[in-house]
Formats: structure tokens, C-alpha cells, sequence
């Protein structure tokens, strides 16, 4: 034990697991009626930049990302919808069996969420910061057992960790985290070993605004 005690096996999942790809596809949106608030808190952000620390900087970036976001629930509702049209085949015993797509979108923010899950009350399952951690396994189990369900809308942080969603094949990101690791804990949600088909993953990017910073 003292003869290796400083040595270390890193073992990468890529090299580990035969997993299906991630196929990231930028879908983008546009700030429309939100693009008048978004300039001048943009401009706001500009001016005052220089003077602040970086907490107040960041805090000024979850601003204008909060807007986006809800800029963004529109377009996500029509993108969502889209998928859910489409079916799943499989070949079980050489018979081929359809069913339903689900879909699972993240935000950050409370106040887009909020919208998603007004328009597809009854249809969605909602995990954020409220829902406490031993609800939290029985709202993926609804998602995935529960025909009337087709949508799980998660927080970022409530949702982004500890949970195995490997029975959905179509990830949305609302807004971008600033860590890119964030989002990898995301996406490795549904990359986990169970996965069999390819996972896709829409980054959803409004033009014209920082969103083109945090997508590179």
C-alpha cells in the first residue's frame, strides 16, 4: 500500500463504456419581443461592467440569461412538440414495437419553468429545488412509467446530478450553464450505461445576444 499510495488509475468512460454517441444540435431562436429588454439590459451591463466584481459580473450574466430563457419558451414548446410527434421503434423478438417519445428540457431559472409547466399541465413532471430529495426518484419513475407523461422539466442543479434517465433519447437545453461541466452532468443523466440508442442533445441559442459567447 505505501508503494503506490501516490499513484493513481484514472479511468475515462469513453475508454470504459461502448455507449451510444451524443449528438449536439444547435437549434436556433430569436429574442423577438424580449430583444427591446434585452438591449438595454445588455448595454446596462456594458456600461457598468468595468466597475464591478466578478460575482456582481456574473450575477449581470444570470440576468440577461434568465431573459433569454424565457425568450426562448415559445420556440421550445414548438421544438418539443415536434419531437413528441415522432414515435420510437424497436425490434423486440424481431417484432417491431413503437411508443411514445418523451422528452426532457433544463432550465436554470424558476420563471421559465414556471411557463413550461403551465402549458403542459397534466402532461409533465416537474424537478426543482422545491421537490425534495426522496420525491425526487418517484417524479423519474412517473416520467418514465406513466403514458399520460411525456415531458420532465428540470432545474439544473436539482435535476443535473443523481438521476438515471437512460429511457430518454431527447435532451433540451434551455440556457447555458457557464461551466461546461454542468452541462456534462446533465447529459450524462441519459449517457449512462442502459442508454441504446444515440442521445440528442438541442442547445438552444437565441442569435444576436451573449448566448453565441456561451455556445463557443
Amino acid at each position: 500500500h505505501r508503494s503506490i499510495s501516490n499513484f493513481m488509475v484514472r479511468k475515462v468512460k469513453a475508454k470504459c463504456l461502448d455507449l451510444p454517441d451524443k449528438n449536439y444540435i444547435r437549434i436556433n431562436f430569436e429574442l423577438n419581443e424580449y430583444k427591446e429588454e434585452y438591449d438595454r439590459l445588455f448595454d446596462e451591463f456594458l456600461k457598468t461592467s468595468k466597475g464591478r466584481n466578478f460575482d456582481q459580473q456574473k450575477m449581470a450574466i444570470h440576468t440577461l440569461n434568465k431573459l433569454m430563457a424565457k425568450a426562448k419558451v415559445k420556440d421550445a414548446i414548438e421544438l418539443i412538440d415536434t419531437i413528441l410527434m415522432d414515435e420510437n421503434i424497436d425490434i423486440v423478438d424481431g417484432v417491431e414495437v413503437r411508443s411514445k417519445k418523451k422528452v426532457a428540457i433544463f432550465c436554470t431559472y424558476k420563471e421559465p419553468i414556471a411557463m413550461l409547466a403551465t402549458y403542459y399541465k397534466g402532461r409533465c413532471v416537474v424537478l426543482d429545488g422545491t421537490v425534495d430529495t426522496g420525491s425526487r426518484m418517484a417524479a423519474v419513475n412517473c416520467f418514465k412509467n406513466d403514458q399520460n407523461i411525456d415531458l420532465f422539466i428540470g432545474q439544473t442543479k436539482a435535476a443535473g446530478e443523481a438521476l438515471n434517465m437512460t429511457f430518454c433519447n431527447d435532451c433540451i437545453l434551455l440556457n447555458f450553464t457557464l461551466t461546461r461541466s454542468e452541462i456534462d452532468q446533465i447529459t450524462d443523466r441519459f449517457h449512462r450505461i442502459g442508454l441504446k440508442k444515440m442521445l440528442n442533445v438541442y442547445m438552444t441559442v437565441c442569435r444576436n445576444s451573449i448566448d453565441e459567447a456561451l455556445y463557443a
